[in-house]
């Protein structure tokens, strides 16, 4: 019976999970680790080499393209961490079972059915809350993060919970101990579970010396799962990504540790209230609300039996709210997930409780149980449906299209469809969000020692000014000296020096493109930092630099807009830039006499964003032409 339980919660998930998943790329890390892991290179700190190298075995599923196979990856592990929850919560109701009264065989079978249902239900509601969702859609590294979460907790609870005899002779303490040094390999978020972690330890494992010699042997097996990191060593020289150059060892350490992003925890304190704010204002509808009712009764129901786990899971809530908030990135809600994970359990608890005193038929009330589960499903399942969302895909691929043969693109992501599927190879795209490494410059001089040469000199000047960034980071980002303000302005110079002479060295050679991002002042009169005496015209998703203001045509009536309703800040962004491409095409060729043609592409940008009033005036221009 357990094993069918347990496949259900696997299968269930699984199904509703490919059913919702994401068919392509999306934005943030997504280009970036798809390259990864398709190709062997190294991630942003701390580098992720298990999640690279289980990615890497994904991509090579014999079917489907590369990038649903690894969206498929998450939604696979996101199954399974489904899995072990439904049975660490059996594990934890049967052990800290408030019915301890001899039953009959018959009542037994009942109580056990039950403890499966409710166990079921637990899982189902962590499977079906958004955030966890939402992480199993699409390539990202929270479903494996979560996964190693819940099996460390499993096991150190079967540990702490067994006899403390046989305690630290226990296959299942040396595994928790290995997994534990594979999960600091793959998140140092796992360290909001630390706490406690080491209060379960202070009161199940009391250090006595006859257990001193063992420590050696789980130091070995800690250390053991932390070998992954070795793989950065080893491909720290990989030519399609390979962020850092962690193929020395400085740079390697630097790199496990993290300590580029550093500066982002307690960086800005002051947001922490309002990032507490916006975690529980979300918080209702992550359990699909009718949940929330059943915390207060887990908690009463282990204050009676187990106070120590109570105190565990406070401690890990607190500690994982407390830090997540003071963490300053744009995906802040996943460094919730362990929260998430202590509500779903005392939820599960809750609902043990509720049923005991209820006194009616168990068995009718733990399936009742299970059907309540299901009301994040229902709630969330809109949201967390991203089947249709390609609107980042399609966007990259439109953009690469707008880009004429062996041109410099300035400021796109696009490492998977360029390294993996081999689309556009021959455009050199320069990722403004990385452009502030010295890995990244570096990587930019070994893929185009062309454009290097034409410019070697603001590329190396600009080299200089980013690996001093690299090296003395608090003083461009806190200055407290003159020298270090002027530096800031020299890193900017350079900068700009450097685009400026990529431009002109490539002048009627390469063409020079931008994304919308870079301004947002009038598309077809500009002037920048890095650019004079340049024209910046419409073409397709990009904006073209040039001296000649002679009319050239482009046809863009077929790329892809897919419109995806969402309120994510990202979807929006580009829903604007398609806006802007079609607005500014249209504004193009009626500055040029083109009726036909600008109001073709007048109405796709009204079509984008019905209600602009300066798009519904251009068409109105248009018609009176």
């Amino acid at each position: 019976m357990r094993r069918i339980y347990t496949a259900i919660s696997f299968i269930v998930p699984l199904i509703v999970y490919v059913l919702t998943l994401l068919p392509g790329l999306t934005f943030i890390d997504s280009d970036e680790l798809a390259a990864v892991a398709a190709k062997l290179g190294v991630a942003h700190p701390t580098g992720y080499p298990l999640f690279t190298l289980i990615g890497n075995l994904f991509s090579h599923l014999p079917f489907g393209e590369e990038i649903y196979n690894l969206n498929l990856m998450s939604a696979v592990i996101a199954s399974i961490t489904i899995a072990v929850l439904f049975n660490f919560m059996f594990f934890l109701l049967s052990t800290l079972n408030e019915q301890n009264t001899k039953a009959s065989e018959k009542n037994e079978k009942a109580d056990t059915t039950l403890l499966y249902n409710i166990s079921l239900a637990a899982s189902f509601l962590l499977a079906f809350c958004f955030t966890f969702w939402d992480s199993a859609n699409q390539l990202e590294v929270y479903a494996l993060h979560c996964l190693i979460i819940v099996s460390l907790m499993y096991l150190f609870c079967v540990v702490a919970f067994s006899e403390k005899d046989s305690i630290l002779k226990g296959k299942y303490f040396l595994l928790f101990t290995y997994i534990a040094g594979l999960g600091f390999s793959h998140h140092l978020s796992l360290s909001f579970m630390m706490p406690g972690l080491l209060y379960l330890a202070y009161v199940y494992l009391p250090i006595k010396k006859s257990i001193l010699p063992k420590i050696v042997l789980l130091a070995f097996l800690f250390i053991l799962g932390l070998t992954p990191y070795f793989y950065l060593l080893i491909r720290g020289d990989n030519s399609v990504l390979h962020w850092g150059d962690t193929g020395n060892l400085p740079s390697w350490f630097m790199h496990i540790t993290g300590s580029d992003f550093g500066d982002r925890m307690f960086a800005a304190t002051e947001n922490s209230a309002a990032q507490f704010k916006r975690f529980f204002k979300r918080f209702p509808s992550e359990l699909g609300y009718v949940h929330l009712l059943f915390i207060p009764f887990g908690v009463m129901y282990l204050y009676k039996n187990s106070k120590t786990f109570l105190i565990y899971l406070a401690i890990s809530f607190v500690t994982c709210v407390a830090l997540a908030i003071n963490y300053s990135i744009l995906d802040i809600f996943n460094y919730f997930l362990l929260a998430i994970i202590v509500s779903v359990i005392l939820s599960g608890f809750g609902l043990k409780h509720l049923i005991d005193k209820t006194g009616g038929n168990k068995a009718v009330l733990g399936y009742v149980a299970v059907l309540l589960s299901l009301s994040p499903l229902i709630v969330n399942y809109t949201k967390a449906d991203r089947s249709k969302e390609t609107i980042a895909h399609d966007f990259a691929i439109s953009a690469l299209r707008s880009a004429p043969q062996n041109s410099v693109i300035l400021f796109l992501p696009s490492f998977y469809l360029q390294f993996v599927e081999s689309y556009r190879p021959d455009v050199t795209v320069i990722n403004g969000e990385l452009f502030t490494y010295d890995w990244y410059v570096n990587h930019i001089k070994e893929f185009d020692k062309e454009l290097y040469e034409k410019s070697r000199n603001e590329f190396d000047e600009y080299l200089k000014m980013v690996t001093d960034l690299r090296f003395n980071k608090e003083s461009y980002t806190n200055p407290k000296t003159e020298n270090e303000r002027r530096n800031i302005g020299k890193l900017q110079s350079s900068f700009d020096n450097l685009m400026r002479s990529i431009v002109n060295a490539n002048y009627g050679k390469r063409d020079f493109l931008t994304t919308y991002d870079i301004d947002d002042g009038n598309a077809l009169t500009f002037q920048n930092n890095f650019t004079k005496d340049f024209y910046r015209l419409p073409q397709g998703m990009l904006l073209k630099y040039t001296k000649d203001s002679t009319f050239t045509d482009f046809d863009i009536t077929d790329f892809e807009f897919n419109p995806y309703p969402s309120e994510d800040f990202n979807v929006q962004f580009v829903t604007n830039v398609y806006f802007k491409a079609f607005y500014n095409q249209a504004e193009y060729f009626y500055t040029h006499g083109k009726k036909e043609k600008a109001e073709l592409y007048i109405r796709k940008a009204i079509n984008v964003n019905p209600a602009d009033a300066k798009a519904n005036g251009l068409l109105a221009k248009i018609q009176k032409m």
